[in-house]
């Protein structure tokens, strides 16, 4: 069998999740090729699996419609010249950009076409819900990283094909990992991810106001950055917090996992509006940290009642949360052992590998 698995180079997240499927694949004889679009403005990329086969994709970086327009033609001649050459059976993509693309160009060249729903439908911006929409037929398999994610998207009729993968994590790495690092929790708060404003970051600051009243030896600590970066430096001068926050900007997966396992507790305040599976949350039950998550319908299908939630965008009652948890360390002892449990039972990467290469064979 001949893989492909397609997405922008810097999109380390979903490369986490795939990477398991590539490596499983490469282990058993199969022939795999990793496609990395890039337009010289991507994050550093995550290494490939020992095996595979990397094939960087340069393209024209998109600073306006015109130049976006632009990027995709381009795109689309350097996929055409990579299937010519190869013969690929499955082309797994993901996120549309450059999704619809693949659909186009590779469905023309015989191969089975799997596409990977990380996104919730109405998080894409106008011009890509419409190339979804032109292309979705070339789709041989629709796969859904969460049920939040598919009920998000019109159900399409005749498509046996179609289900839900949840992502999966390395469960025995994060055992070895936990068993090799001292625990010293310490009364430190976490969070991770990019700084944007859906994922709450300006409502877990305004919240630690009110949490140092309580617990004045509290520690926030933010890991990630973006372009929210200076507006959340900014209200914590405002609210005369920034003795008790630290930015440590990006780090490698296995510092932020470390952070995290040192942390006493993870906080994810997401709005919601764009998040289709929540894998630091699946991350942090794997590491035995308590969680406080936004009350999100995907956040509660990942860690059910294994964690506390909060009201999307509710100040006071994540400042309660948080001082809850602070204060009751049994309850955060049974939580954790519940979570761990959880995402041995139903996130573990290599259900997941298995479930996606079942689908390969049942494709071609």
């Amino acid at each position: 069998m001949k893989v492909a698995f397609i997405d922008r180079s810097g999109a380390n997240s979903i490369w986490s999740v795939l990477y398991p499927i590539a490596t499983k694949l490469a282990l058993t004889g199969h022939d795999v090729t990793i496609l990395k679009v890039d337009d010289g403005k991507q994050r550093e990329t995550l290494p490939v699996p020992e095996g595979t086969t990397e094939v960087r994709i340069p393209v024209p970086a998109a600073n306006s419609l015109l130049l976006l327009i632009y990027q995709q033609v381009y795109l689309f001649f350097c996929l055409i010249n990579i299937a010519r050459s190869n013969s690929f059976d499955i082309v797994h993509a993901n996120f549309i950009n450059p999704a619809w693309l693949v659909r186009i160009v590779f469905s023309l060249y015989k191969a089975k076409i799997v596409n990977t729903r990380h996104e919730l439908s109405g998080s894409m911006s106008r011009h890509w819900r419409i190339a979804d929409r032109l292309t979705e037929r070339l789709i041989d398999s629709q796969v859904y990283i969460s049920l939040t994610v598919a009920n998000s998207f019109s159900p399409q009729s005749g498509n046996k094909f179609n289900c839900t993968i949840k992502n999966g994590i390395d469960v025995r790495a994060f055992d070895r990992d936990l068993k090799n690092s001292a625990d010293c929790r310490k009364s430190t708060v976490i969070t991770v991810g990019r700084f944007v404003k859906v994922k709450g970051h300006s409502i877990l600051i305004n919240a630690w106001a009110n949490v140092v009243e309580k617990h004045p030896d509290a520690r926030l600590v933010l890991v990630g950055d973006g372009p929210e970066r200076h507006t959340l430096e900014r209200l914590c001068a405002e609210q005369d917090i920034l003795s008790s926050v630290e930015f440590l900007g990006w780090m490698s997966k296995q510092d932020a996992h470390l952070m995290i396992k040192q942390a006493r507790m993870m906080v994810v305040p997401s709005d919601g509006s764009q998040e289709g599976f929540g894998l630091v949350v699946a991350e942090a039950m794997a590491l035995r940290t308590p969680l406080v998550c936004s009350d999100i319908p995907v956040f509660k299908e990942v860690a059910s009642d294994t964690a506390d939630y909060f009201p999307a965008g509710d100040v006071v009652a994540l400042s309660k949360a948080i001082n809850s948890m602070l204060d009751d360390k049994d309850k955060m002892a049974e939580m954790t052992n519940k979570a761990a449990s959880r995402v041995a039972e139903y996130f573990d990467q290599c259900l997941m590998a298995e479930a996606y290469i079942k689908l390969y064979r049942k494709l071609i």
